[in-house]
């Protein structure tokens, strides 16, 4: 308020020196008139003169006021921009501190969606979870169903078996070998014995050579099997070095023949426990069969039965009595290769485990051993 009144008077000082600048200038030229018109109207020069210096000052008072004029508007236009400056600054800020506030609370609800999404994850696994447990609940008790029908499937088939070698047995008894063929039974088993002996020690180099061989093939699956069946026939070597056998009690060597069975074309005899070391090579050689498929399937080595040790050696669980050991291995083989398939394919279809027991489909082995009566 100060400043415009100062300026007001300014402006009116400068106002008034131009009106007498004005008003002395017409009084001027009426003076020199006068003075042509007589003595008495003439301006001394002096006076003349100060006329001029008034003027003179007046203009620069007058331009000293304009420029004053000029300075403070330039200063209230600088006052104005800074003001406006400053206010851009606020602006500014107070954007920034908005936008500081849109992103946390943005953030916020980010993080309370994650939360939500996490819980319903959470959620959904625990539903999953309880899904699975049921499933697996419901599994379990359905394989132990079809476990315990296997369990009495199978004992009602030994029960049948026991059965029908209790009926052969009865009928055996109705005959016995003599004395000499008694003997001569007792000879060739015997033999068979001392023969396997020496194929063991034959085929304990052999088998050394070929886990080692596996080793370095990096067919570890199939390098743990070979180790395991390697050291049944360790096991089978000491039973054979220390087993001591009662051949006139054993009535194996009394009981005469009651099947035929064929094997490359020739056909052979058999009693009831002949018979049974038969089954039981299958079923091994099914059993072997199996873990072997199954290691070369964990090792993606190709389908090759032939290329195992145990289809090639072929006399896991031969203890050297009963049978001989051309009959076993070729029962063990025939049980071997059906079981490989089986193990390598990861199915069952000629035989079945029930609870760690192997053992051909009744069927399937009925077929391979093809027993038939002599009576």
């Amino acid at each position: 308020m100060n400043v415009a009144r100062s300026d007001q008077k300014i402006l009116a000082a400068v106002i008034a020196a131009i009106v007498c600048v004005g008003a002395s200038a017409p009084t001027f030229a009426q003076d020199q008139q006068g003075s042509q018109r007589g003595p008495q109207s003439q301006k001394t020069e002096v006076q003349k003169q100060q006329d001029a210096e008034k003027a003179a000052k007046a203009k620069k008072e007058a331009a000293k006021a304009q420029a004053q004029q000029a300075e403070k508007q330039r200063e209230a236009a600088a006052k104005q921009e800074k003001a406006k400056a400053q206010q851009q600054d606020r602006i500014q800020q107070a954007r920034a501190r908005q936008a500081e506030k849109d992103r946390a609370a943005a953030a916020q609800q980010r993080e309370r969606m994650q939360a939500k999404q996490q819980d319903r994850v959470q959620q959904a696994r625990a539903q999953q979870a309880e899904k699975d447990r049921a499933v697996a609940a419901q599994r379990l008790k359905e394989q132990q169903a079809r476990t315990q029908a296997a369990r009495e499937t199978a004992a009602r088939a030994q029960a049948q078996q026991r059965q029908t070698r209790q009926q052969q047995a009865a009928q055996q008894q109705q005959r016995r070998l003599s004395q000499r063929e008694q003997q001569e039974r007792i000879n060739e088993q015997k033999q068979r014995i001392a023969q396997y002996q020496r194929r063991l020690d034959q085929q304990r180099e052999a088998s050394r050579r070929f886990i080692q061989q596996l080793q370095a093939q990096h067919r570890m699956a199939q390098y743990r099997f070979q180790q395991q069946y390697f050291a049944r026939l360790e096991r089978q070597r000491e039973a054979l070095r220390t087993r001591r056998f009662d051949y006139d009690n054993d009535p194996y060597f009394y009981t005469a023949p009651i099947y035929r069975y064929s094997r490359g074309g020739v056909w052979y005899q058999a009693n009831q426990y002949g018979a049974d070391h038969m089954r039981q090579a299958i079923n091994t050689g099914y059993e072997q069969g199996f873990a072997a498929g199954r290691a070369d399937r964990e090792d993606r080595a190709r389908y090759n039965y032939r290329d195992s040790f145990a289809y090639q050696d072929a006399t896991y669980g031969y203890e050297g009595y009963y049978v001989s050991a051309e009959d076993y291995i070729y029962f063990f083989r025939e049980g071997f290769r059906r079981g490989y398939e089986d193990g390598y394919y990861s199915r069952y279809r000629y035989g079945s485990n029930a609870n760690g027991v192997f053992r051909l489909h009744d069927g399937e082995l009925s077929l391979v051993l093809n027993l038939q009566s002599l009576r």
